[in-house]
């Protein structure tokens, strides 16, 4: 299968818990209007429009799909070394981001300014690692940053 065509959706109906389940699929509008998650194994399932997400085709550091509205952490390894006369040891830098889809391209915007940092196809940079943390529907005080 491949993973970027996927889509992802909560479920209209509530499971067992109580609470509206995420169901990852193929992605269509029938002919009555419904918003329809169809897993690969042709099971079909209504979702909530307002939920529904693209597969960036792309896996964090622990094999986590990625899928736009997603929050991610994400890691830079600083090499270290002199930058304008001052030593810089080696560290990793952390930032959050959300995974926003953009002028036809999936990217990452940063948590509290807003600024579109780069385009998620240059994660292929072994020095940069993503973690997915939470997603904008579940989890927007992941966005918040502390005054």
């Amino acid at each position: 299968m491949n993973e970027r065509y996927l889509f992802r959706g909560k479920r209209q109906e509530m499971n067992d818990n109580g609470r509206h389940s995420w169901q990852t699929g193929y992605y269509c509008v029938d002919t009555n209007g419904l918003n329809i998650i169809t897993t690969v194994r042709g099971r079909e399932y209504s979702v909530d429009a307002n939920t529904i997400s693209q597969c960036t085709g792309l896996r964090d550091k622990n094999s986590a799909l990625i899928f736009e509205g997603d929050i991610v952490n994400e890691y830079i390894t600083i090499i270290g070394g002199r930058y304008e006369g001052v030593d810089v040891p080696p560290h990793i830098d952390a930032m959050t981001a959300q995974v926003i889809f953009k002028n036809g391209a999936f990217m990452l915007e940063s948590a509290g300014d807003g600024a579109t940092v780069y385009h998620l196809a240059d994660q292929s940079n072994r020095s940069i690692k993503l973690e997915v943390i939470g997603n904008i529907y579940d989890n927007l005080e992941l966005l918040e940053v502390p005054e």
